[in-house]
């Protein structure tokens, strides 16, 4: 996803666009965001769910997001909702300024 072509997605955008259990793993997270943002209908939602380090095990932390890694998920959307499930930090992102997308 990090390195793919997102031209192949729908020109008309989505309303709700869904990364579970993998932000973790993207290096370039502000960049993926951005690109997934920009395909978001008005009013669609993104949403991340992912482990916080707080409650994940030592041996499993990397694959956790600690709170600063969190808060910058949330740069550059006008309205944001986190949400605890058991461990699991739920954003809910909608709204991206237009600069964010520019980026």
């Amino acid at each position: 996803m990090e390195h793919e072509d997102l031209a192949d997605l729908a020109e008309d955008g989505y309303d709700l666009i869904v990364l579970r259990l993998s932000i973790a793993f993207i290096r370039d997270r502000a960049r993926v965001l951005r690109r997934l943002a920009a395909r978001l209908r008005e009013g669609g939602v993104l949403v991340i769910i992912t482990p916080v380090v707080e409650r994940t095990a030592q041996e499993r932390r990397n694959i956790a997001l600690d709170e600063k890694e969190l808060a910058a998920l949330t740069d550059g959307f006008e309205h944001v909702e986190l949400f605890d499930a058991e461990g699991l930090a739920v954003l809910a992102l909608q709204e991206p300024v237009a600069s964010f997308n520019k980026r």
